[in-house]
């Protein structure tokens, strides 16, 4: 299975065995939810690989994933957490991106002074936390072409 992408990200390029592994995982989880077809190889080998190749245990912890982002992001797996959404939270300026360092990652600066778990609207915290993850995941993947 020849897939574009170079390596990007901790752990180098991946061999032709990866991929079959890869194509096994998507086919096993597509299986047990057809909204596995969404996700990207590059983020099925991430999960690969969080579970030392064990496609088993990969499938099980992407099974999850993709149905935590059913629930919790607007448009499911493929979907992105519009800003709108956690307006309060990010007028509060408890988080920003601070741009790229040297090696072109991603910065996210946090300001721990500036949360209070006494006024928090939990569920907006966690979309809010959601929506800085994937600026930083875009960022990266800008990075890596």
């Amino acid at each position: 299975m020849a897939s574009s992408g170079g390596g990007g990200g901790g752990g180098g390029d991946a061999g032709e065995g990866e991929w079959l592994k890869v194509a096994e995982l998507k086919a096993m989880a597509e299986a047990q939810d057809p909204h596995v077809k969404e996700v990207d190889n590059m983020t099925l080998r991430r999960f690969l690989r969080a579970r030392d190749h064990d496609v088993g245990k990969a499938s099980a912890m992407l099974l999850k994933f993709v149905a935590w982002r059913r629930e919790a992001v607007p448009g499911g797996v493929g979907g992105v957490m519009p800003a709108d959404l956690v307006r309060t939270e990010l007028s509060q300026d408890k988080a920003r991106m601070g741009g790229v360092d040297r090696a072109g990652r991603p910065v996210l600066l946090v300001f721990p002074a500036k949360h209070f778990s006494a006024d928090r609207d939990m569920a907006e915290h966690k979309r809010a936390c959601t929506h800085m993850l994937q600026m930083i995941q875009a960022i990266c993947q800008c990075n890596v072409t």
